[in-house]
């Protein structure tokens, strides 16, 4: 599970901080919203599963606004099994 925190959407970019559960650390992700192109600033310490399911956030909140425009979420969490 993860916490993406201070989301910021503009037309060319999605980003937000990240924290691992168990973390008072924060990571940020930053993505190119036309060519994907993903810059990060990992958490040391925890596995590239946290920075894969970041990722998977960002592009799941932009599927979410893609059906509702007006959807700008501050935080979201992300949990898998």
């Amino acid at each position: 599970m993860l916490k993406l925190k201070n989301i910021k959407i503009t037309d060319a970019y999605i980003e937000a901080d990240y924290i691992p559960e168990c973390s008072s650390e924060c990571g940020h992700i930053k993505m190119n919203r036309v060519t994907k192109e993903i810059d990060v600033r990992s958490v040391i310490g925890f596995s590239d599963t946290y920075t894969r399911m970041a990722i998977n956030g960002l592009e799941r909140i932009l599927y979410d606004i893609k059906k509702d425009p007006s959807y700008t979420p501050n935080e979201r969490l992300v949990m898998w099994y």
